[in-house]
């Protein structure tokens, strides 16, 4: 396997096992990099820690999130009007991913 595609592989497996249900503080990086058919050296190797995989895994799950939210696209409203809605999306966002954004608060 290239780099990229190790690195590319570690993140694809790790967004699966997020969205699969596997709750954030059962996931090992043993499993992760088993799953990926990597060595377990691999995580470290390129995001330092599983640690910081998980938050960067996160912070593409809440992206995507606002990514098909069409707050962004409403130029009609006021100023205020679209920050009340970006703020409240924030909100829901948060709440639903509750149990992710709990490792992306450190960072």
């Amino acid at each position: 396997m290239k780099k990229s595609e190790t690195k590319n592989k570690l993140l694809e497996v790790t967004k699966e096992l997020l969205k699969s249900g596997c709750g954030i503080n059962t996931i090992t990086a043993r499993m992760i990099s088993e799953k990926a058919g990597t060595n377990l050296a691999m995580i470290n190797y390129y995001f330092q820690s599983k640690d910081a995989l998980l938050k960067l895994v996160v912070d593409e799950l809440i992206s995507e999130e606002f990514n098909q939210s069409a707050i962004f696209d409403d130029t009609e409203k006021s100023a205020k009007e679209r920050l009340q809605e970006i703020l409240f999306h924030v909100c829901v966002a948060t709440i639903k991913f509750r149990e992710l954004t709990t490792v992306t608060i450190q960072y």
